[in-house]
């Protein structure tokens, strides 16, 4: 990897955050968090840096640990549409439901109905053109770019592509919470209940007082007939 030689001959700040994030993308977590922690302790005011840090954290199912980070972020840019769109989630999964909407409302380039980020990820989903998301800022080496890709998606009835997605990015990532909960909407929406409730309760696990989490649950054990365990 190129970032490891630099950083090996070179190892400025730059070179080290360009490794740590490298490193997020490629699930190597526990490597990204080791470079990005001290880093993002050092660089108060870097956004990137906190954002890579935050998404490191969350990555390892970290959602508290990730929200100041992810906060952080949006504090010093409040005009990115990533770091925005991960704060939101991760606020989601705590049960800060309104401020995960307004946070998320504010998202750049606009909101996940806004018409280029739905055509953009038309093109990914439907023709797997990339330059559209690209144009936007969006590269899905990110699984930040990959959620809100896919809530965009879903938003529009492209289940089936967003499904695949989410399932390819988790692959990579695989604690990745949001995702995770996309993906059982995902399940839901095909009507895959097994499987919806199998990604259920994977995120409960992490973060089991969830009520967006368990009102899902519920919604679909009653739509199998089991009342009892809704």
């Amino acid at each position: 990897m190129a970032a490891r030689r630099a950083v090996a001959t070179t190892p400025t700040v730059e070179a080290r955050f360009v490794l740590g994030a490298a490193l997020r993308r490629t699930g190597a977590l526990d490597l990204a968090r080791a470079i990005l922690t001290p880093l993002a302790a050092s660089l108060p005011g870097s956004w990137g840096v906190h954002y890579e840090h935050g998404m490191t954290l969350a990555g390892m199912g970290q959602i508290v640990a990730a929200l100041t980070a992810l906060e952080t972020a949006v504090r010093l840019n409040p005009g990115s549409s990533l770091a925005a769109y991960a704060l939101g989630d991760a606020l989601l999964l705590v049960d800060q439901t309104a401020e995960a909407a307004a946070v998320q409302a504010r998202a750049v380039p606009g909101t996940v109905t806004d018409p280029r980020l739905v055509a953009a990820a038309a093109a990914w989903l439907h023709q797997g053109d990339t330059a559209p998301l690209a144009a936007l800022g969006l590269h899905l080496s990110d699984i930040g770019a990959v959620c809100l890709v896919a809530d965009a998606g879903l938003r529009s009835g492209m289940v089936d592509a967003v499904a695949a997605m989410l399932a390819t990015a988790l692959a990579v990532t695989p604690s990745y919470l949001p995702a995770r909960y996309a993906l059982a909407l995902s399940f839901h929406r095909l009507d895959r209940s097994e499987d919806a409730l199998a990604a259920i309760d994977t995120v409960l696990a992490a973060v089991p007082g969830t009520v967006v989490l368990r009102a899902l649950r519920a919604t679909i054990q009653m739509q199998r007939g089991d009342v009892a365990a809704a």
